[in-house]
């Protein structure tokens, strides 16, 4: 995969912060760090840490982060650290155990911190279409079906389990990102249906302590 993939900042997930300031930010699979750099810039995080499974990503990473480890996510050990901010950007469903990861999360973050989630989503119309007219199942390099995913959810599954698994977590606000379908605007705005044409969820959650 091209390390452009591992580049990109996450305005939508900034977009969830509010300008509020977090004096030390993980970023777990940051790739080269740029998220993390561009909130450095904008003075929106203090101390920022990358972690990534890529080495790769080391020699391209962004100048402002202040330590850059390479690790497996579900591996690594956080022994003493705590975060006010941990970002978790399209890296849930790249995990074997996803809800005991965030228990750990939950455990080395500030009272009243905050994690950032972003998921595919599954019950995308796309997807759907493909399987019911065409009895398809593609992986793929990147995407909703990038073939290096271990979980799929949806928006209900994944908040009741993470309801029944990590309770310490409280969900405050989820962000949806659209297809870019022609047409699609009006429906955008019911939900029974806009849930078709969500390819991601992006959901802040709040440490209770």
């Amino acid at each position: 995969m091209s390390l452009e993939y591992f580049s990109n900042v996450r305005h939508d997930a900034i977009a969830l912060l509010k300008n509020h300031f977090y004096p030390t930010c993980l970023e777990v699979g940051c790739g080269t760090g740029n998220t993390l750099g561009y909130l450095k810039e904008k003075k929106l995080i203090g101390h920022a840490t990358g972690l990534e499974v890529l080495e790769s990503c080391r020699k391209s990473k962004h100048k402002s982060i202040d330590e850059f480890i390479v690790a497996n996510a579900e591996d690594w050990n956080f022994l003493d650290k705590k975060y006010n901010l941990v970002l978790l950007l399209d890296v849930v469903e790249h995990l074997k155990w996803p809800y005991a990861f965030l228990q750990k999360c939950a455990m080395h973050v500030e009272a009243d911190g905050n994690i950032l989630i972003s998921l595919p989503n599954i019950n995308n119309l796309r997807l759907l279409r493909k399987l019911i007219c065409l009895d398809r199942f593609d992986y793929t390099d990147w995407g909703l079906l990038d073939v290096t995913h271990l979980r799929f959810f949806t928006k209900t599954t994944f908040l009741e389990q993470m309801r029944k698994q990590v309770p310490q977590l409280q969900l405050q606000e989820i962000s949806y990102n659209f297809d870019d379908l022609p047409g699609i605007a009006f429906l955008k705005r019911i939900p029974i249906i806009n849930r078709f044409f969500v390819f991601q969820y992006l959901f802040k959650f709040k440490v209770l302590k």
